[in-house]
C-alpha cells in the first residue's frame, strides 16, 4: 500500500464514518484506522511523549509523536500537522524529514488495527 492507496482509503471511510464537527473522520467504532507515527530526532536522541489519561487507547504509555490520518491529505501535510500541534514544531524548525513505509499493525488487545 502507497500513499495514494491510503489518501483513497481515508476518503473511502470519510464516506461512511461518522465525523467530528471540525470535519475530522471519527474512528472510535471502527476496527481500523490510519495513523501517522512520526519520530523526532535530536543528535542522538528519540523524543518520547507520555499519553494522557483521557485518550482512548493506550492510556498513560510512552509513545512518539502520533495522530490519526483522519482527513485524505498527503503524509507530509499530515505529519507537520501533528508536529505543530503536539509539540509546536513548525516545518521550518525541521532540517530533514524521511518518510517511510505505509505499515499496517494489528493490536489483538484492543481489536484494532493501525
Amino acid at each position: 500500500m502507497n500513499e495514494r492507496d491510503v489518501i483513497k482509503l481515508i476518503d473511502d471511510m470519510g464516506k461512511r464514518l461518522p465525523h467530528f464537527p471540525d470535519g475530522r473522520i471519527n474512528y472510535t467504532t471502527s476496527a481500523s484506522a490510519p495513523v501517522v507515527v512520526v519520530f523526532v530526532r535530536y543528535k542522538d536522541k528519540i523524543l518520547l511523549l507520555k499519553r494522557g489519561d483521557r485518550v482512548l487507547t493506550y492510556k498513560n504509555k510512552w509513545q512518539t509523536v502520533a495522530g490519526y490520518w483522519d482527513e485524505p491529505v498527503r503524509a507530509r501535510e499530515k505529519i507537520l500537522e501533528e508536529l505543530r500541534e503536539e509539540i509546536g514544531i513548525r516545518k521550518r524548525d525541521i532540517a530533514s524529514m524521511k518518510i517511510g513505509a505505509v505499515r499496517r499493525d494489528t493490536d489483538a488487545a484492543i481489536g484494532k488495527t493501525w
